[in-house]
């Protein structure tokens, strides 16, 4: 069905080594991870803001057509308490350019 994303939220779980992960190498686990799956969630930019070169490392290393749904940083939900959003919004927005139209 188009338009369907299905995923998890993260990829980097050791309880999946024995399954999904057994016999891939850690550095390979996001491509691994996107040959069964169309769509993850990123935990890691709710606890900070990622680099570009990994954002963009990310998206080559996904087939097309697979997306990605960044977590709000944690300043703005928590710290924030989603006051005063637009800056913090397009701070991450800015930061996440490197997902292309895979964001």
């Amino acid at each position: 069905m188009a338009g369907l994303f299905i995923g998890t939220s993260g990829w980097n779980y050791d309880e999946w080594n024995d399954s999904l992960y057994a016999g891939v190498k850690h550095r390979d686990r996001l491509p691994h991870y996107a040959k069964y799956f169309n769509a993850v969630e990123v935990n890691a930019t709710f606890y900070r803001l990622q680099k570009p070169g990994t954002l963009a490392h990310w998206h080559d290393e996904t087939p097309r057509g697979f997306r990605f749904a960044i977590k709000g940083n944690r300043y703005l939900t928590h710290n924030k308490k989603l006051n005063d959003p637009p800056e913090p919004i397009d701070l991450e927005r800015r930061n996440a350019q490197p997902l292309g139209d895979k964001l």
